[in-house]
């Protein structure tokens, strides 16, 4: 029996989107029926057990971090994501790398992405395989990296969310018609265009559902209150699953203007709710919307009020049909394929060790 080591740092920060793929991944990984595979978890200690009893736990520490030629070995490791302090204890062991995106290269300043790319391009070295959440991680990483003789792989995220479970009403939600953005509110979210929009638009409210506490989210939070539009804009924060759930079954539509995006996950929760979803055609999320979405070319708001009343009037001319197949094309994202397809991926370069 192998060995597998998951590094699930990110876990610290259950909220976010690579706490919230490591969660997903490690519930649905405990799933499979794998006799040659035994998985080991490495989290937070306040994560420890996360996942049931039936696997093995290493907490993360400043040992495993700065040496971890003094930490238990492993058949096999797996980096969950790219920006990973934790490396295998013996450099010899094959791991895989997961590439979720390479935001930095529009984030940040030349030097520091050059100097990101240099430490990535070392993890990719380092690894025996490499896997991208998207066609189009794969190509931006491809045009920035050398993968020269690395397997690699295009594995989407799965979703999981339970759109069939009876939740109550947040406390929070003003009365009548709302559309929702859902994320952390930073910057490369670009959730202030949607200020401008909801002025355009009669008859909605707004809610953004995301961690806060941000400037860019500071920021937002002073224009609202500027325009004195907090009882048509809500900023509730970091909501529970049962709120995501309600949000998503209620609203009109879902609005993501995010410009960076690695996958784009929401977008697809949204539509296994059967909602219209409004996007920008930006990095990823023209590969993961499909032609089911509803596009922004660009974000001037009587531009996108335009393009949200057309699109909306159409969704609502044919909302059943249109309801059907979101849900449909929103099951192609199941993290029971995704999972097989990575335990596969864990077998072959396994046997390829010997």
């Amino acid at each position: 029996m192998f060995k597998v080591l998951l590094d699930m740092g990110k876990l610290k920060n259950p909220n976010s989107g690579l706490g919230q793929f490591s969660y997903y991944y490690g519930k649905h990984i405990s799933d499979i029926e794998n006799k040659d595979l035994y998985f080991n978890f490495l989290v937070p200690e306040s994560k420890t057990g996360i996942f049931g009893k039936d696997y093995g736990y290493e907490n993360t520490s400043l040992l495993r971090r700065i040496a971890p030629f003094f930490c238990k070995k492993y058949d096999l490791w797996h980096a969950l994501h790219q920006d990973s302090s934790f490396l295998p204890a013996d450099t010899k062991s094959p791991s895989i790398l997961t590439i979720h995106d390479l935001n930095f290269l529009k984030e940040k300043s030349r030097s520091k992405a050059k100097r990101r790319l240099r430490k990535l391009q070392k993890k990719v070295e380092r690894a025996s395989a490499v896997t991208f959440i998207s066609h189009y991680t794969a190509k931006i990483s491809m045009e920035n990296l050398n993968l020269q003789g690395k397997i690699s792989r295009v594995i989407y995220n799965g979703v999981d969310i339970d759109s069939d479970k009876e939740v109550t009403r947040p406390s929070y939600l003003p009365k009548g018609k709302y559309l929702l953005a859902l994320g952390m509110v930073l910057k490369k979210k670009n959730f202030h265009v949607l200020v401008d929009l909801i002025e355009k638009i009669e008859g909605y409210n707004l809610v953004i559902a995301g961690e806060k506490s941000s400037e860019y989210a500071r920021m937002i939070i002073n224009t609202v209150n500027d325009r004195h539009l907090q009882n048509k804009v809500i900023l509730p924060g970091t909501v529970s699953e049962d709120d995501k759930i309600f949000l998503y079954k209620n609203c009109s539509a879902f609005l993501f203007p995010s410009r960076v995006e690695g996958f784009g996950l929401p977008v697809i929760e949204a539509m296994r709710f059967g909602k219209p979803v409004f996007i920008s055609n930006e990095t990823s999320l023209p590969e993961i919307g499909g032609d089911l979405a509803f596009y922004w070319n660009y974000f001037d708001p009587d531009y996108m009020a335009e393009i949200f009343r057309s699109k909306i009037r159409e969704y609502e001319e044919n909302e059943e049909e249109m309801k059907n197949k979101l849900i449909q094309y929103s099951k192609k994202y199941d993290w029971k394929k995704s999972i097989k397809q990575y335990s596969d991926l864990y077998m072959e370069v396994l046997n390829n060790q010997n």
